[in-house]
């Protein structure tokens, strides 16, 4: 699989989350630094076996431009206090 997103750690993530059966969070971005959200949680089978990784990203670089319009509304309204 080929991937845009800079994670040297992917395979370590998986290992992890498979052995643990945990899930694991965190903020990526691609090689153009766009930000993401990336999940990973273990694959369950019908039979409830496990049986890999299931992989999730989403875009949030639109919520870190509306946090940033956010905290400048926020400093903005405090100054004119």
């Amino acid at each position: 699989m080929r991937h845009n997103i800079d994670v040297p750690d992917l395979e370590n993530i998986l290992r992890e989350v498979i052995e643990t059966l945990g899930t694991r969070e965190r903020r990526v971005t691609d090689k153009e630094g766009r930000p993401y959200s990336l999940r990973v949680r273990p694959y369950r089978t019908t039979e409830n076996k496990i049986d890999g990784a299931v992989i999730t990203l989403v875009d949030i670089d639109g919520e870190k431009k509306g946090d940033g319009v956010k905290t400048s509304r926020q400093t903005k309204d405090a100054s004119s206090r």
